[in-house]
């Protein structure tokens, strides 16, 4: 007999094949508890941080569209001020009155009948009502020869589509 079958009778009191067994078991034991609790511990994480980032996109605004509502509303005050411009042109000094209508320029827009909506339309933001019975309405303007404009109501107070 030998020297190594006298200290091991068998191969598997050989204390290579023991350390080896133990790794295995160590490795097959850490792999099912990685499987079985790691692995779906992190995906529920990370399906939370998805569903999270997913909302947060969600809130965030929509850059394209923002900037399509800029650029109309930016092609809607260029068209504005070019009307503004050629109001200016109509309501310059120049022939204020003329002998075919009794309206000076900057005033033909309203004229006595037409109803408070068309003066609220041609003055946006300048009608101003001092009268409590709401027999009158104050618009100031820039022009020239005239500060402001005054329409009186005749008789009680109306609503807003009542004609002036």
């Amino acid at each position: 007999m030998t020297l190594v079958t006298k200290i091991w009778p068998s191969i598997k009191d050989h204390p290579l094949i023991i350390v080896l067994g133990f790794c295995a078991t160590t490795a097959a034991a850490t792999a099912t508890v990685y499987e079985k609790f790691v692995i779906p511990y992190h995906t529920k994480i990370l399906e939370f941080q998805a569903a999270d980032l997913t909302r947060q996109l969600e809130l965030m605004p929509n850059t394209e569209k923002a900037i399509s509502e800029r650029d109309a509303s930016i092609a809607m005050l260029r068209e504005e001020i070019v009307e503004l411009k050629q109001r200016l042109i109509e309501l310059t000094k120049e022939n204020v009155f003329s002998t075919d209508d009794p309206y000076p320029k900057a005033f033909r827009s309203v004229r006595i009948g037409d109803l408070f909506s068309k003066l609220e339309d041609n003055y946006p933001g300048k009608i101003s009502k001092d009268d409590p019975d709401d027999e009158y309405a104050s618009i100031a303007v820039d022009d020239f020869f005239f500060s402001g404009v005054t329409y009186y109501y005749d008789g009680a107070p109306r609503k807003t589509s009542a004609p002036l």
